[in-house]
């Protein structure tokens, strides 16, 4: 399937991402939060995940975007060993994609 945010094309593929892709130690340094965060972005890896429909999966309800953005950046400073990168899809959400 293709999306079309903001007169961007993305296409959907879809990855399979599993623990076995990442280093235990960054599993051993993870917050609850970010846990159910990277295991939510796992389950959809290479999918794009919309702001709203991601803190529905994390926190049960909608949250500050703020709120969002902050766990986001943890992660992402914690994946930078990993061969995994979080992209930022402005005004849309996130996609998890291994790196090449």
């Amino acid at each position: 399937a293709t999306v079309k945010p903001n007169g961007h094309t993305i296409t959907r593929t879809r990855y399979m991402l599993s623990e076995s892709d990442l280093s235990k130690g960054l599993l051993a340094t993870l917050t609850r939060t970010e846990e159910r965060l990277l295991r939510c972005l796992m389950d959809s890896a290479g999918e794009v995940i919309k702001h709203e429909d991601l803190m529905s999966m994390v926190w049960g309800e909608t949250v500050k975007k703020e709120r969002l953005r902050f766990y986001i950046h943890s992660l992402r400073r914690k994946l930078m060993s990993e061969s995994i990168s979080l992209l930022t899809l402005n005004g849309v959400g996130y996609r998890l994609l291994p790196m090449a």
